[in-house]
């Protein structure tokens, strides 16, 4: 069964700056739900009050126009409060990871020469806290930090209580727009997770990033009638995306600390969830566990996936179980992407159709190449702008810059890909994560998606090996469903009629889990050194 066809459709805006779209937000919704978090609930009235009061600090202790802001905070309400906050000043919101360790932060730092850093202690250790502030000072002594923790923030001096100015109950609008941004304004840096190398801070502005996520929220329909499930790390563009268009249509968000199928689905029945979202492995996961006697999911109307590849049967699946319309989103931090509500050509494998002249498909040296040819994914610069702060002009070196003679007009997004005939985009995979099987090049997306369709596989991954001979081998990883047993002779049996025979899986590595970053993406270095784990563990006990 397949859906329309649905374009992009720009809502008309009158607010051109997160700030504006946010204050008008509160002001229109002031007296329905906006966050929930555990068991209690803020009013976009409560909202706009909180950012308010925040936002007031901010400027008595110097924030101000692009000033760079670090959030360490965990999903909570009150990484939302700061980033109103930050926008009401026109500072510069820069979300961090909150598993973020000390170096981390101290890179991010100087990297991005902060004023202020917001903290949540991931311990009760008072000793480490300290250490860590103590660490960055010593970068930046006039950092201001702020904690969300009374206890640390009593013991420690010069450090503000984050808790105390997240809780006011006055009755106070955002601030007036004469401190407000403008729409060229950089309001967020949204760092990547430093897969291909030195994490790097996409600049996205008011403007465009507000036109981009209200139109994406134009394709589904969201409203102010819409429960959103936000359990994606606020920390990472997705999840922010996700819980910023739910806060400007009015939607009310539910804020999960992490993902977790039981507590998802728990949410979904009682508090009547209609807008879900998420990686592939959230929704394997969300499957899995679904017991229709348990649990009631006819409140959901609408998912959105990216991060990694859905196959056709997972999607298949979804549309069946969940009864749901689905945007797939094919993008970076970096703005650039292609989005796609369209069942058939989702159901074809593809992420969408991109615009004229939006998305090329070229050679190693930057030569377009014709449909059906399969190459690197280019994005055309003058639609869409990209920009990496510290970098003054697009760099010459490949990844997110220019190649000889283009003009530094096309970012470069380290993807394989392919342009059908009818217009369709296909995503194969990282340029950098081929698997180099003695001398043919293997795409171990295309092998993950095959070792998934197999009975009794639960969850799935592919990875090389080093090989003397033949430089790396194909280790499937697999995690088994319940009562299930996968062997190697028997996968490799399942999958000849899927894969030629170089494509076959060389190893086999059965492991509880595939290790995934907080927003479903497979941890490639804790995968990796699960399997030499095993390797080592197999070898000792031979």
């Amino acid at each position: 069964m397949c859906g329309p066809r649905r374009t992009l459709a720009l809502h008309r805006m009158t607010a051109t700056t997160f700030h504006a779209a946010l204050a008008d937000a509160c002001a229109r919704w002031r007296d329905r739900p906006a966050i929930t978090h555990g068991d209690a609930t803020m009013t976009y009235g409560e909202l706009a009050a909180r950012i308010s009061t925040l936002a007031r600090t901010y400027q008595r202790v110097g924030i101000g126009r692009g000033d760079r802001v670090l959030c360490q905070l965990g999903n909570c309400p009150e990484h939302v409060i700061s980033l109103g906050a930050a926008w009401a000043v026109s500072a510069i919101h820069v979300g961090v990871d909150h598993a973020a360790t000390a170096r981390e932060l101290e890179w991010l730092v100087d990297h991005t020469d902060a004023s202020a850093v917001l903290l949540q202690p991931r311990t009760g250790n008072l000793d480490n806290t300290g250490e860590l502030v103590r660490r960055l000072r010593a970068r930046r002594p006039a950092l201001t930090v702020f904690v969300l923790d009374d206890r640390h923030v009593r013991a420690l001096a010069g450090i503000i209580s984050l808790s105390d100015l997240t809780t006011a109950s006055s009755d106070r609008a955002l601030l007036p727009a004469s401190i407000a941004p403008a729409p060229e304004d950089t309001a967020m840096l949204l760092f990547t997770s430093g897969t291909t190398g030195t994490p790097k801070g996409s600049m996205a502005d008011h403007a465009s990033f507000l036109e981009g996520w209200q139109a994406t929220a134009a394709m589904l329909n969201l409203g102010p009638d819409d429960i959103h499930l936000v359990h994606l790390p606020l920390a990472h563009a997705f999840g922010l995306s996700m819980a910023v268009m739910a806060l400007l249509s009015g939607g009310r968000v539910i804020l999960e600390e992490s993902f977790s199928s039981e507590a998802s689905l728990r949410r979904i029945s009682t508090d009547r969830v209609s807008i879900i979202s998420g990686a592939p492995a959230h929704y394997i996961l969300l499957l899995r566990d679904l017991d229709p006697d348990l649990h009631d999911g006819s409140s959901l109307r609408a998912g959105v996936g990216s991060a990694s590849t859905f196959t056709p049967e997972q999607l298949a699946e979804m549309f069946e179980r969940l009864g749901i319309e689905f945007l797939l989103m094919y993008g970076s931090s970096e703005g650039v992407g292609v989005l796609t509500t369209d069942r058939e050509d989702m159901l074809c494998g593809s992420v969408g159709r991109p615009a004229p002249n939006e998305v090329r498909i070229v050679a190693d040296d930057g030569t377009p190449l014709p449909a059906g040819d399969v190459g690197e994914i280019a994005f055309n610069r003058t639609i869409a702008p990209v920009r990496h702060w510290g970098e003054e002009s697009p760099r010459a070196d490949g990844y997110a810059g220019s190649r000889p003679g283009d003009g530094g007009s096309w970012y470069y997004s380290g993807d394989l890909g392919r342009i059908d005939a009818a217009g369709r985009l296909h995503v194969m995979g990282r340029i950098k994560h081929l698997i180099d099987r003695g001398g043919l090049k293997v795409d171990p997306t295309e092998v993950t998606a095959a070792v998934l369709r197999c009975a009794g596989v639960a969850d799935a991954a592919v990875i090389g090996t080093p090989n003397p001979v033949l430089g790396e081998n194909i280790c499937a990883c697999v995690v088994p469903a319940a009562s299930a047993t996968v062997s190697l002779s028997d996968l490799r049996h399942r999958l000849a009629a899927d894969l030629a025979h170089h494509k076959l899986p060389d190893e086999l590595c059965v492991l509880a889990a595939i290790p995934r970053t907080a927003v479903g993406k497979v941890d490639l270095d804790a995968l990796r050194a699960a399997v030499a784990d095993r390797q080592r563990a197999s070898t000792h006990a031979h």
